[in-house]
């Protein structure tokens, strides 16, 4: 959330509506931010006379885990904060008993005096109003490309707002429905770059830092995790389910970065044969982790994904150096020259190596790692045991950690996967 304010009228920034109105016209065109602008336009309206006491705008956007953001002010403080409205907000009674759920599903402005008992039990939110102090609420739609952008007005004059008063806002705050649809869609563009590129980054991007071969160092972490029994459990789960799954999972990884102020800026996942897109077409091929091309059980994984640069970069040279143009045909050159690498074959040979890793992974990665570490600090010991006896002592250790079953078992199963 993020408060500014508070409020204070200065003489002289507008005598009229007409003069707000050349204003949203002119200079609030180089206003960056949302809350700014707000600002200055309730000042120039206060400096004008108008008698609003309270002013909220919405506004919807586009982004992974919030509907929209709203700003609020009263003039019993004088602040205007800025807030993150969440997804679970639309479930709510306090927006669905609002005013602003019915304008966004009908466009139709809405009027109404708080004080009235029938107000009151039409929207809860009256009441909170007249003990306010307020005599009059309007909620008027914005006109726009989303008709989620809504600004309420209410005032604590005795006799509400003056009619000829509502037909001067209602003329600005067309004008300034222009500016929200501007704010709303570079909020969309920094939400939808973000999710990509990282936040940092997207501001940046829209900063113009567009020409190629820029860039800044960073320091990062390589954060390497994973969800056990995944394998097990996306077999038994359903789609929707998985996902479930997965948001809650990433939901509580993401959360130890950002408590932080840190930020996601890329997922990388673990490749395996059967998820390799398709790798050429007409005028470009896929290499890499976009491709595929990696798998973490081999202990030189990402040399896969690096070799595919450098082919696919052999067989563009070789179709050019015969001139031939970019055509899926020519550049089918790039996969074959893969399937005749070490990537594919050592792909085919590790196929099944994932599958084993996660729904064996309690025994490959815990138990049988423990065992061998102290079958080594038992022969390397100084102790005077002969080594026949510690020979016995390391198998008895492995057969009770796993059985004689559980061991041509696990032997069994790493060999059928590493065939």
């Amino acid at each position: 959330m993020r408060r500014a304010g508070p409020i204070i009228v200065a003489a002289g920034i507008a005598d009229s509506f007409t003069q707000i109105e050349n204003w949203l016209l002119e200079e609030a065109s180089v206003e960056r931010q949302m809350i700014d602008l707000l600002v200055k336009l309730i000042r120039r309206m206060k400096a004008a006379d108008s008698s609003v006491d309270r002013l909220t705008l919405h506004i919807g956007t586009l982004h992974p885990q919030l509907v929209g953001f709203a700003w609020v002010w009263n003039a019993d403080d004088g602040f205007c904060d800025e807030v993150r409205v969440a997804d679970a907000a639309v479930d709510s009674d306090a927006y669905r008993l609002n005013p602003l759920q019915r304008i966004v599903e009908t466009g139709d402005t809405i009027r109404r005096r708080p004080n009235e008992q029938t107000a009151q039990a039409e929207f809860p939110i009256m009441i909170e109003l007249a003990a306010a102090g307020m005599t009059d609420y309007v909620a008027i739609p914005l006109s726009g490309l989303d008709t989620r952008n809504v600004v309420t007005i209410a005032t604590k004059a005795a006799r509400g707002f003056a009619e000829v008063e509502i037909e001067s806002l209602t003329r600005l705050f067309k004008l300034f429905a222009l500016h929200v649809q501007r704010h709303s869609e570079l909020k969309i563009s920094e939400n939808a770059l973000g999710a990509y590129l990282g936040y940092g980054a997207a501001t940046r991007v829209l900063e113009g830092a567009i020409k190629r071969g820029a860039g800044d160092s960073i320091r990062a972490v390589i954060w390497v995790s994973d969800l056990r029994n995944f394998t097990k459990m996306s077999d038994a789960l359903a789609p929707a389910d998985t996902l479930l799954l997965l948001n809650a999972y990433f939901e509580t990884m993401v959360s130890a970065v950002a408590v932080h102020g840190g930020e996601i800026l890329k997922f990388i996942g673990d490749g395996m044969l059967n998820a390799i897109p398709q790798l050429y077409g007409e005028g470009w091929v896929v290499v890499g982790d976009a491709a595929q091309l990696n798998n973490a059980i081999h202990r030189e994984g990402s040399n896969l994904a690096m070799t595919s640069g450098r082919i696919a970069a052999e067989a563009i040279f070789q179709v050019k150096s015969r001139r031939d143009p970019m055509t899926a045909e020519n550049l089918s050159l790039y996969k074959k020259m893969l399937d005749e690498s070490f990537v594919i074959k050592d792909l085919k040979k590790y196929k099944d190596m994932p599958a084993l890793m996660h729904t064996q992974s309690q025994n490959f990665f815990l138990t049988y790692p423990d065992l061998v570490s102290k079958a080594m600090q038992n022969f390397l010991r100084v102790d005077g045991t002969p080594k026949i006896e510690k020979e016995k002592l390391t198998l008895k250790s492995f057969i009770k950690a796993r059985s004689w079953t559980g061991l041509f078992g696990d032997a069994f199963r790493l060999a059928r996967a590493w065939r």
